[in-house]
């Protein structure tokens, strides 16, 4: 009896059920820390109500239904600073929605694709690996915006923090790599799971077509909120194609050789065709991109994904969504039923 209990314990380890019926998202909140063994912070309102219903699902796929519930965006982050007062502060303004100034955001949120169109969710961006490479200057922040570029996770420090780093941490999960990171820097770090108010659309129209328009920001990630952004950025501020190619190559790295030729297959066409947009006038641009877009294996992967996406939607999010589509076929038809 003890031993089945045990078994049970150790394969439900770490796994989330969240069964409820318009129960706050303090109390979603709570369960999730405490049966994932996580610190989730969020800049919603507590009270909101939450209905949501999954059963021994991974971490990644209860925050993602989480966030589909509640049209949000949540992403892991690593919080590093010369003192645990910096960093409480940090996600203190975070969480109340406020500006961070004077601190450093890197992050490359990147959704992978199956070959036929499904998106692929991390079980736990916690254990995604950094290899890690030699640095040009071996300072913290050199190294902080390498694993930027490895894994799904973003990682917030002050500007003006940027100490050496006496010996490289060693190659392994991120959650295991980073704390090495801090250490060999002399200062400490938080790990929390950031669930935040944003864009997420949810199908359908215009919305629709500017979120197919940026593929790089995958449904699961925040954006920089913090830092008033919208889109990967690092260093400089803005979007970075460079770190962003790097970014995919770590991601296809780490995938089965079958997987990882068909993807780097797909993902070099779309380069091709992008690349070959450059020197057109706007209007041929705009029409060539029309054209791609409009392709029907490219219309089935994205109505795939947004499918996906839905699929995790309340039952009262799915009604509104159809009283909504009701309503402007209304509209478009002059009142007449469509």
């Amino acid at each position: 009896m003890i031993g089945n209990f045990v078994w049970y314990g150790w394969m439900h380890w770490g796994l989330i059920t969240i069964h409820s019926k318009s129960d706050p998202l303090s109390k979603v909140i709570r369960e999730i820390e405490k049966q994932g063994h996580v610190t989730l912070k969020t800049n919603m309102d507590g009270s909101t109500p939450v209905t949501m219903w999954v059963t021994n699902v991974t971490l990644a796929d209860a925050m993602e239904t989480l966030s589909a519930v509640t049209e949000s965006r949540w992403r892991l982050a690593f919080f590093v600073a010369p003192d645990k007062t910096s960093i409480k502060g940090a996600i203190t303004t975070i969480t109340s929605g406020e500006k961070l100034e004077g601190w450093k955001s890197v992050y490359y949120p990147l959704m992978m694709q199956k070959a036929d169109g499904d998106e692929e969710v991390p079980v736990d961006p916690r254990k995604d690996p950094w290899n890690v490479r030699p640095v040009t200057e071996p300072k913290a922040q050199a190294y902080l915006e390498q694993a930027a570029r490895s894994v799904s996770a973003s990682f917030i420090f002050p500007e003006n923090w940027n100490p050496p780093v006496t010996s490289a941490p060693k190659s392994g999960p991120i959650d295991s790599s980073l704390p090495r990171l801090a250490s060999a820097a002399k200062g400490k770090y938080e790990e929390v799971f950031l669930l935040q108010k944003g864009r997420r659309t949810a199908g359908g129209g215009k919305d629709r077509e500017r979120d197919r328009s940026n593929d790089d920001e995958g449904p699961r990630f925040a954006s920089n909120d913090e830092e008033g952004g919208g889109r990967p950025r690092g260093f400089g501020g803005g979007f970075n194609r460079e770190a962003m190619e790097e970014r995919r190559q770590a991601e296809l790295a780490k995938m089965s050789p079958d997987k990882r030729a068909a993807l780097q297959k797909e993902m070099d066409a779309r380069k091709a065709f992008f690349d070959s947009l450059k020197d057109l006038p706007k209007d041929q641009r705009d029409a060539k991109i029309a054209e791609y877009m409009n392709q029907p294996e490219v219309q089935a992967a994205m109505d795939n994904q947004q499918a996906q996406r839905e699929a995790r939607n309340s039952p009262q999010q799915r009604a509104d969504r159809a009283n909504n589509y009701l309503a402007r076929k209304s509209a478009a038809t002059g009142g007449a039923k469509p």
